[in-house]
């Protein structure tokens, strides 16, 4: 009933809008991840959240 009523609206964000677009920046710049986690205050799994990263599939050779 809360939530239709709109009085339920979750968590806020871990990050602003323009914190979330400078800690892509960083890691898009080659900063370490856990180090960026540490200076914004979250941990590694929300950072990943914030900056997905492509995962490389087993068995393929970079060439």
């Amino acid at each position: 009933m809360a939530r239709r009523e709109g009085k339920y609206t979750g968590r806020k964000p871990s990050l602003t809008p323009a914190r979330a677009a400078e800690l892509r920046r960083r890691v898009a710049l080659g900063g370490s991840k856990a180090g960026l986690a540490r200076e914004f205050g979250i941990i590694r799994d929300t950072l990943y959240r914030y900056v997905p990263v492509k995962k490389r599939r087993a068995g393929k050779v970079a060439k």
